[in-house]
């Protein structure tokens, strides 16, 4: 009988209503989901929307396939910060390297390396070494190349050339030689 009894408590407890904020009802979450900008954020606020429909929290959680606890921290978001609070707060994955404002800087760093480098080209490690040194971070070569890529520069170039070539000699060395048929 007591068995019956919390079962039947439990029951009641989960196709209850949750308590809405105040404005819930005021935001059309459908509309907003259909111009969300991420996937996570859509089903964050058709989560919302089907509450607003009157479906619980754990009909919910079944529709979407996530867990209850989940539906009620998109309320307690919506309660603490409104439509904001529905996207992405940041926090996944790995964090950059360098932050992305520090971009321009090391893209300066490494084309001056290159530009200060008396023949020849820099390679990954060069740029490894200048990672380390100028921006403090240590990471691998594959992450070096990436970094290179994000901001746009090739480690692929042309033909390296000898710091003392002299481009006037080899003019006039292309006018004085026979050409062999």
């Amino acid at each position: 009988m007591l068995r019956h009894h919390y079962q039947a408590f439990y029951l009641e407890q989960m196709s209850r209503r949750p308590q809405l904020p105040e404005g819930f009802g005021h935001v059309d979450f459908h509309h907003a989901a259909r111009h969300a900008d991420d996937n996570r954020e859509c089903v964050r606020l058709l989560g919302l929307s089907f509450i607003q429909q009157g479906y619980s929290v754990s009909e919910t959680s079944k529709l979407l396939k996530v867990t209850k606890d989940a539906v009620h921290d998109w309320l307690h978001r919506f309660k603490n910060g409104g439509l904001p609070a529905m996207k992405d707060q940041g926090g996944r994955g790995r964090k950059p390297v360098i932050p992305e404002e520090s971009h321009d800087e090391f893209k300066e760093a490494v084309l001056q390396l290159q530009d200060e480098k008396n023949g020849g080209r820099i390679v990954g490690r060069d740029v490894y070494k200048l990672l380390q040194s100028e921006f403090g971070t240590d990471c691998n070569l594959r992450t070096v190349y990436n970094l290179l890529h994000r901001v746009k520069l090739s480690w692929i170039s042309g033909r390296s050339k000898h710091p003392k070539q002299d481009l006037e000699e080899q003019e006039a060395f292309k006018k004085t030689s026979s050409r062999r048929s």
